[in-house]
């Protein structure tokens, strides 16, 4: 118990005092002390978390036991600190969500005690420590991960950060980031070479599911906090993980150094990847491996292609690739053939794809110009006209107010991002030089 005890020698010294200051009437004698019951009051205060970036919240619990009995009687219980109303008087239990405002850093303190008509005697103080708040703007509302410049793996969003509790991220590979019910789930390759998974409050879990070196995984919801990645084995196979099932062979071979990309459609899982051959493959949740082209479609060596998910529509999904040539193409849930754009991409370079809550189809690149580019499904090409590391891939994602967001590492190794009719943020976020964030957002679309 800090700051006394209310115990019956303390009880007796304040009656006693008080005795002496109110003299009965002229003549009288003083009257006797009333009986004083032995009593021990305790208390404590409970807060989680005990460390909190300004701005963010504290949840304060209390409790209050041995108050039944005592003399003089115990008035209240009370606490004081931020979220109460001054010397708040409060229920022997409880607890309140406080919003910490003050600025970092700073200590935010609580003191519980209980109250008697002499008096508060202290029970218990717990302080949580606040501090300083960040903001990441550029993000129209989605999350980004990456390796930091430690290579971490880390997701951010404009007021929040979650570093990786696993190894750290397998240097030449990019994390992988999908919004799972109302938050983010990451997966990567670490150091190890393992697969890693990775909740939103950054808890990593490590698959022992072994990757090709020099590749990605992808994510993607399969339900409402159900996901499931797509890697290339060490074994260069094209292997998934499922959150609910675990891992598994899908029994086809990939190229070196290439990386999947998988999508939820209406109908299942559908996983867009490059052959040992080295041309464009797809697992179709409905007609099973498919190819495209006649008789292929090849893809740059060393570059991935990327699927994204059609909405409204059974078992539908576009891909978007580099060709040999650096065109970049897309390919659809037909199989027929592919159809050229209007972008070329850098050599060594992947292009990203999205959906928006519109049903448009957006593309982002790094282009053969060395800046970073978009298209969108209607045709509409923006050079964003800003140069980025050689070999590294932009990620795209919807935007909260409308239209997409790109994310992608320049030159000094920060990111920048870019937001359809905003225009270019630098974040001022460092990365793990060479490497590729990627980024997601919480939509209300349906498959």
């Amino acid at each position: 118990m800090r700051g006394g005890r209310l115990g019956a020698a303390a009880v007796l010294v304040l009656t006693a005092g008080s005795l002496a200051v109110a003299a009965g009437p002229a003549g009288a004698a003083p009257s006797a002390p009333s009986t004083v019951a032995d009593c021990d009051p305790a208390g404590n205060i409970m807060l989680n978390p005990t460390t909190v970036v300004s701005g963010g919240s504290v949840n304060v619990s209390w409790h209050v036991v041995n108050i039944a009995g005592c003399n003089p009687a115990i008035i209240s219980e009370r606490i004081s600190g931020p979220g109460f109303n001054g010397d708040e008087a409060v229920t022997t239990s409880g607890s309140r969500t406080v919003t910490l405002s003050q600025p970092g850093p700073s200590t935010a303190t609580w003191t519980l005690s209980v109250a008697t008509r002499f008096g508060e005697t202290a029970l218990d103080e717990q302080s949580a420590t606040v501090e300083p708040a960040f903001t990441v703007n550029g993000l129209a509302g989605a999350a980004i991960a990456f390796p930091d410049a430690s290579g971490t793996e880390t997701k951010m969003q404009i007021h929040s950060e979650a570093r990786s509790t696993g190894a750290p991220v397998k240097s030449g590979t990019r994390v992988a980031l999908f919004n799972v019910g109302g938050d983010y789930e990451a997966a990567y390759q670490g150091a190890n070479g393992d697969l890693w998974v990775v909740a939103p409050d950054g808890t990593a879990t490590d698959t022992g599911l072994g990757m090709a070196a020099g590749t990605s995984p992808s994510i993607t919801a399969t339900g409402a906090s159900s996901f499931t990645v797509a890697f290339q084995a060490n074994t260069g196979a094209l292997w998934t993980y499922s959150s609910a099932t675990g891992g598994r062979s899908v029994g086809f071979g990939m190229a070196q150094g290439t990386s999947p990309s998988v999508t939820l459609t209406s109908a299942g899982i559908a996983i867009a990847y490059v052959d040992p051959n080295g041309n464009l493959a797809v697992i179709d949740p409905v007609t099973g491996f498919g190819g495209y082209g006649t008789p292929h479609a090849p893809v740059a060596p060393g570059t991935s292609p990327a699927i994204t998910y059609i909405p409204n529509q059974k078992d539908a999904y576009e891909i978007v690739y580099q060709a040999p040539d650096h065109s970049v193409r897309t390919a659809d849930y037909a199989h027929a053939q592919t159809f050229p754009t209007l972008l070329t991409a850098a050599a060594g370079t992947s292009p990203a794809i999205t959906t928006l809550p519109s049903g448009e189809i957006d593309i982002a690149v790094n282009g053969s110009d060395g800046t970073v580019q978009t298209l969108t499904s209607a045709g509409t090409a923006t050079t964003i006209g800003f140069a980025f590391p050689a070999g590294t891939s932009p990620a795209i994602a919807p935007a909260a107010g409308g239209g997409a967001v790109v994310a992608w590492e320049d030159v000094n190794n920060t990111i920048n991002t870019f937001v359809t009719g905003v225009g270019v943020t630098r974040t001022g976020v460092n990365t793990f030089p060479g490497s590729s964030p990627a980024i997601a957002q919480i939509t209300s679309l349906t498959r």
